[in-house]
């Protein structure tokens, strides 16, 4: 009876020590996305996660459009209506490494965008306490009439920086464009999509928690739940025997 309890009491501390490790090492292993509602998923849309900004302020209308896509059921619109203004959808983010390498990610999709040189894309700028602007970077312009095209924006924080101002707009051209699935990762924790219809890439120096890769995460978990399971068998044998 005594070794019976004992085993049952190895067994189950075994399954949660195993399980406690599986899920520390996927988390490690998982890239933090440090873009709040990146898929317009949330229901705060453009209230508390996004601010919006026109250089006119006349020409633009944003929403959050529940007809288009990329994944999940809504993506970010914006509809641009003069090739002398800026319109941008954007957040701050100011819990960064100073000197950090990190890589801003997304996905755009464009209709009859037209006009400039800089059509649709995403952008980061950097500032100061004072607000003064110590660089910014942009990826690669959409233009056109194009399906979910992927984005990327390669960047490290120079010195100085207090504040991220991390976004996607429509700059020198009209048309509309809708912004899903965006990533703000560390540059060592990102992974590229293995799939897409297309991309484009920028950088910047001086100038995604993605909703993160839970695949680790799972490989673990199945390793520690085989692991359980073969112990237990190996003890019901030993037992029978």
């Amino acid at each position: 009876m005594f070794r019976k309890k004992n085993t049952r009491k190895a067994v189950f501390i075994l399954i949660i020590v195993v399980g406690l490790l599986a899920t520390q090492l996927g988390s490690a292993l998982a890239a933090t996305n440090y873009i709040k509602n990146g898929g317009a998923e949330a229901d705060t849309g453009l209230t508390d996660d996004w601010l919006t900004w026109s250089l006119s302020g006349n020409v633009t209308q944003y929403s959050v459009d529940s007809s288009v896509s990329r994944s999940g059921s809504r993506s970010f619109k914006i509809e641009h209506g003069a090739t002398t203004d800026i319109s941008k959808i954007h957040q701050w983010f100011e819990l960064f490494l100073p000197g950090g390498e990190y890589v801003y990610s997304g996905w755009i999709k464009t209709e009859n965008i037209s006009g400039g040189d800089r059509f649709a894309h995403l952008d980061v700028v950097f500032y100061d306490d004072d607000y003064n602007t110590l660089g910014a970077a942009n990826s690669a312009g959409v233009p056109g009439t194009e399906d979910w095209t992927y984005v990327t924006i390669e960047f490290t924080v120079p010195r100085g920086t207090t504040k991220i101002d991390i976004g996607f707009l429509i700059d020198d051209s009209t048309g509309t464009a809708w912004f899903d699935d965006l990533e703000l990762v560390e540059a060592d924790e990102y992974k590229a999509p293995s799939t897409g219809s297309g991309s484009g890439s920028g950088s910047g120096s001086g100038a995604s928690p993605a909703t993160g890769d839970n695949t680790f995460a799972l490989l673990f978990a199945a390793l520690g739940l085989t692991a359980s399971i073969a112990f237990i068998t190996t003890l019901k044998r030993a037992k029978n025997k």
